[in-house]
């Protein structure tokens, strides 16, 4: 079963289940794709956000989400030299570095002719223990690299890719057609064969469906505090954290 349920802003999420036509219904499973962190700005809100997602779930049931990682997020920040960073496609902005508070530390997110929204950074550890009040416990955690490493090898989800049009092919001859007229684009694509990892002077790249390169990760602890920085370091570049809570 499908509901939608029209929320004018994210700043006031109210509790879902009081406007179903039976309160006590129950769900299977919750999906919540690029949109949990919108809540970070408060405790209130996501907390809000995740009795929303759990509150009605089944037992046994599950709640599935990616949200964009804040570390690598912070990482690529810090490595700037000023609050910004990304490129042609897309652009992060921070108010400043250095401070990055576990609710309201908020940036402005820009996508091509998509996207020009603030979001905020939403700490794994922090949201893995808040689910826990909510009956929630941790059972999956991956990047969407892991994800797609692990996936790419059954034939039948490559076959998936392909129909999706999701890869697009890059030859060294120079006989394909591309996405974007900028050379940079395709450097790693280019390294990858000269490295002689390719076994045909052919790669497929992400560039037709993910330009942005955009960023994912996950939460978990206090209301109040902020990021233990050393731990920003620390973490392995990915792109984005698929997450999976099961109630039980």
């Amino acid at each position: 079963m499908n509901i939608f349920l029209m929320q004018n802003s994210y700043k006031q999420i109210d509790l879902l289940s009081s406007k179903y036509n039976d309160p006590d219904m129950r769900f299977d499973i919750c999906s919540c794709q690029f949109v949990y962190h919108y809540s970070f700005e408060t405790y209130e809100q996501a907390d809000m956000m995740l009795k929303n997602a759990c509150g009605n779930l089944s037992p046994g049931g599950y709640f599935i989400g990616t949200t964009p990682n804040s570390f690598e997020l912070v990482k690529r920040l810090e490595a700037s030299e000023t609050n910004s960073f990304g490129n042609d496609v897309y652009n992060v902005k921070f108010e400043k570095k250095g401070d990055y508070p576990l609710f309201g530390c908020k940036y402005d997110f820009h996508l091509e002719e998509v996207v020009d929204v603030p979001e905020f950074l939403v700490y794994f550890p922090l949201l893995e223990e808040m689910a826990k009040k909510h009956g929630m416990k941790l059972v999956y955690k991956m990047t969407f690299r892991e994800f797609y490493e692990e996936k790419i090898k059954n034939e039948e989800h490559k076959m998936l890719l392909r129909r999706m049009q999701a890869l697009e092919p890059y030859s060294t001859h120079g006989d394909s057609r591309l996405v974007s007229d900028k050379p940079d684009d395709y450097e790693h694509a280019e390294e990858f064969i000269k490295d002689g990892k390719a076994k045909l002077p052919l790669v497929f790249t992400w560039y037709l469906h993910f330009r942005s390169n955009r960023e994912t990760s996950h939460t978990g602890c206090s209301k109040k505090g902020s990021y233990p920085c050393a731990n920003w370091n620390d973490q392995k570049s990915i792109v984005a954290t698929i997450f999976l809570f099961f109630i039980f």
